[in-house]
């Protein structure tokens, strides 16, 4: 399954604060190995999105090797390094659950054929509606399917703010489908009800 930086044509721009070489449109950061070093721990260049999963880290440390130049420089150095660098990897790659990951990885998927991939303020809602009604699930301990449930939750953003489906949706059985999205109405109801309950939260 590709993400959206996969898909994204790249417009990279150099940083004008840190040097780096980023993408202006999905904020993948080129390799550089000559900068790893200097980037702050706990600050991303990347613009932050509800529907971004992996907290908006990106790939700044995702080469092994240039986590491994950012250890070495540590008060450890290069003690264990391959292991530190392991447990690192390792807190950074599970920070959402599987189910709600896939479901935002849909979502982006569904957003850009669409042609909803640079709305990011419309993202970022789907993304805010997806991550409520994903972690409602599985606190409940529901199961749920990953496609329908962001499929659910794009529709429910569209009837929200009053964009009309072109072709109108089809209804057959309990499902309803559209030229991309397609998902049971229990799920529609779900996602409406969970944001309906949750405002201001």
């Amino acid at each position: 399954m590709q993400t959206l930086q996969q898909k994204c044509n790249h417009d990279f721009v150099k940083a004008p604060n840190n040097g780096e070489t980023v993408c202006r449109l999905c904020g993948e950061v080129q390799e550089s190995f000559s900068l790893v070093h200097r980037i702050p721990f706990g600050q991303t260049y990347q613009p932050t999105n509800m529907l971004t999963f992996g907290k908006s880290l990106g790939n700044t440390l995702d080469n092994r090797f240039a986590l491994m130049r950012v250890l070495a420089k540590s008060p450890n150095g290069k003690k264990d390094i391959g292991l530190r660098a392991r447990e690192i990897r390792i807190l950074t790659l599970a920070v959402e659950p599987t189910p709600l990951k896939n479901a935002l990885q849909n979502a982006s998927k569904a957003l850009i054929a669409l042609g909803f991939g640079e709305n990011h303020l419309f993202s970022n809602e789907v993304g805010s509606v997806l991550r409520k009604s994903a972690s409602w699930l599985l606190l409940a301990k529901c199961k749920f399917h990953s496609k329908e449930l962001a499929d659910a939750c794009i529709y429910y953003t569209f009837t929200k703010y009053n964009y009309v489906c072109d072709p109108p949706p089809k209804r057959n059985n309990g499902t309803i489908k559209t030229n991309v999205l397609q998902f049971k109405q229990k799920y529609l109801d779900l996602v409406r009800w969970i944001d309906q309950s949750t405002k201001g939260f």
